[in-house]
């Protein structure tokens, strides 16, 4: 999806901010009324577990609706900066759950890859010791955090380390 610039007035004329939603303040269609929530996301991609966001349509542009929430509520999104769900659900677009956010910061707070086996976000199993090996990205680099009998020690650590490295986009659970 193509990052636009959005127009902070159009979209207070197009939109009413309601509790993390927007409801659309003028009829679009004949399917879209006054007061229907705007936007829509992939049912599909939900029910299979996967990260989903809720876009709407603007001047015929799809844009996420947590930049349209944001825009409308906190200010214009700066060149190079992102919108971060705080709780790491695209869905709750409530304004206190979003942040700017470089991609670095967004990134730090993601959820473990779908091919991870231990469970934990930053651990994984090291054939060659039989330990569980943890480590944690940083400046660009991969730190190694030890290795470990259990997972659960390896994500205390990495846990530990997020706290210090990524300090308010730190992981705040294990997947």
């Amino acid at each position: 999806m193509a990052v636009v610039k959005l127009n902070r007035e159009e979209l207070h004329r197009l939109f009413h901010y309601e509790n993390g939603k927007l409801l659309w303040k003028i009829r679009q269609s004949r399917r879209v009324h006054i007061g229907d929530e705007a936007g829509h996301f992939d049912a599909r991609k939900w029910k299979k577990g996967m990260k989903v966001y809720r876009n709407v349509c603007v001047n015929g542009v799809l844009v996420g609706a947590h930049r349209v929430i944001y825009t409308m509520l906190a200010g214009e999104i700066t060149d190079g900066m992102e919108i971060d769900h705080i709780d790491g659900n695209g869905l709750n677009n409530r304004i206190e759950n979003l942040r700017l956010a470089t991609h670095t910061q967004n990134a730090r707070n993601r959820r473990s890859s779908g091919n991870n086996t231990s469970g934990f976000k930053g651990v994984s199993w090291q054939k060659s010791d039989r330990k569980w090996v943890a480590k944690i990205g940083f400046e660009g680099r991969r730190l190694y955090l030890g290795c470990f009998d259990t997972p659960q020690e390896a994500h205390a650590a990495y846990m530990a380390a997020s706290l210090q490295y990524h300090a308010e986009f730190s992981t705040s659970s294990s997947v």
